[in-house]
């Protein structure tokens, strides 16, 4: 299984660099929450992206096997899991939800034009 623990090397890597904070101030300042509940922590978002990596991931190494696939997505509250072609990465995608929450993003965005999405 030398894809898998590739794939979860890339994971490490990914969790480590990803700006969990900034998700996390986004989702604040949009009052974005899941599951009808509060915000999500930034520990939510992280374990939410781990259960996703791990998920996408079982499922990339099963279809690879048995299929010869080279793609596998999941997603869920915003965040985006994919691998492709063996390569593992991870987003966020405020635009789905943006409907909701138009007129609030643009006053954040005002407020921190640092933020690049």
């Amino acid at each position: 299984m030398a894809l898998k623990k590739f794939l979860l090397k890339q994971k490490k890597q990914l969790m480590k660099e990803f700006d969990f904070k900034k998700i996390h101030e986004v989702m604040t300042f949009l009052n974005w929450t899941w599951y009808f509940e509060d915000v999500p922590s930034i520990e939510d978002l992280k374990n939410r992206v781990e259960e996703l990596s791990n998920e996408c991931i079982a499922r990339y190494v099963n279809r690879k096997y048995k299929y010869g696939s080279d793609r596998m997505y999941v997603a869920t509250g915003g965040f985006i899991v994919d691998i492709w072609r063996d390569q593992l990465w991870i987003s966020f995608k405020l635009e789905d939800a943006i409907y909701d929450y138009e007129e609030k993003f643009e006053k954040f965005y005002k407020k921190h034009p640092e933020c690049n999405f």
